[in-house]
C-alpha cells in the first residue's frame, strides 16, 4: 500500500509500506492491505508504518486520515516522522518551537508597525480640523 503525508508545508513523506498502526487517546487499529475504506480524524496520534526494510513513526497533531484502494493519506496541521514515536515527537516538538518564535517575531513587528501609524496620524494631524 501507498502511504503519503501532507501538511502544509507541502508533502512530507511517501512510501510504499504493508501496513499501519494508529495509537489515538481514543483506541488504536491497523490497516492491512485491501482493508475497507476508513476516515478517521487524528486530534493527537502517533501511527506506526512497517515496511518490509524498517518502522518508522508519525505525530500528527490535528489531521485526517483516509484510506481506500490500498492508499492511505494523512493531511495534518502539524505532523514529523522519525525511527521512533520518541524522535518524531522531539522534531515535532522542536519545530513547533521556531514557530512559536517565528510568530512572536511577527507580533513584535506588527506591534510597532502599529505604533509607528499611529505616531505619524498623530503628527499629520489626520482627522482635525485645521
Amino acid at each position: 500500500m501507498q502511504f503519503s503525508l501532507i501538511s502544509p508545508a507541502g508533502v512530507q513523506f511517501q512510501e510504499s509500506i504493508e501496513h499501519f498502526v494508529v495509537e489515538k487517546a481514543t483506541g488504536d487499529f491497523a490497516v492491512l492491505n485491501d482493508h475497507v475504506p476508513v476516515i478517521a480524524a487524528l486530534e493527537y496520534a502517533t501511527i506506526k508504518l512497517v515496511a518490509k526494510s524498517q518502522t518508522l513513526y508519525v505525530v500528527v497533531i490535528n489531521g485526517q486520515l483516509e484510506f481506500s484502494n490500498n492508499e492511505a493519506t494523512v493531511i495534518a496541521q502539524e505532523a514529523n516522522v522519525g525511527k521512533t514515536p520518541e524522535d518524531a515527537e522531539a522534531a515535532l516538538e522542536s519545530f513547533r518551537e521556531i514557530r512559536i518564535e517565528e510568530n512572536r517575531a511577527r507580533q513584535i513587528d506588527f506591534t510597532r508597525a502599529e505604533n509607528e501609524l499611529k505616531k505619524n496620524i498623530k503628527k499629520a494631524r489626520a482627522g482635525q480640523r485645521s
